[in-house]
């Protein structure tokens, strides 16, 4: 993963939107927060979040709210792309994705 660049709360669990390193925002894919192995992204998204919404209050000082806390657990991938002398790692793509991909291919 290069990045986290959305939230979302669905059913009282959180999604973070990852965009994964050299792929194209068209690639980028919602998973539940724990399934997101790389605890530094969320954390620097998080911040991010948090300084854009303080520099919007000039008056106010914004901190975030205590249910926004990230979970400790710590999660391994499900699967792992190994990546060698002449492989790319490829990030699972998700099955509206995948559709996408092949209704814009030609057969």
């Amino acid at each position: 993963a290069q990045a986290v660049v959305g939230e979302k709360v669905t059913s009282g669990e959180r999604w973070f939107k990852v965009r994964w390193k050299g792929w194209s925002e068209d690639y980028d894919e919602w998973k539940p927060e724990v399934d997101v192995t790389a605890p530094e992204l969320i954390d620097r998204f998080l911040a991010g979040q948090h300084a854009a919404q303080a520099g919007n209050s000039a008056s106010a000082s914004i901190a975030p709210p205590s249910n926004l806390k990230r979970s400790s657990r710590v999660t391994t991938p499900k699967e792992t792309y190994p990546q060698s002398e002449g492989q790319y790692s490829v990030p699972p793509v998700s099955a509206s994705a995948m559709a996408a991909l092949l209704l814009r291919s030609p057969i």
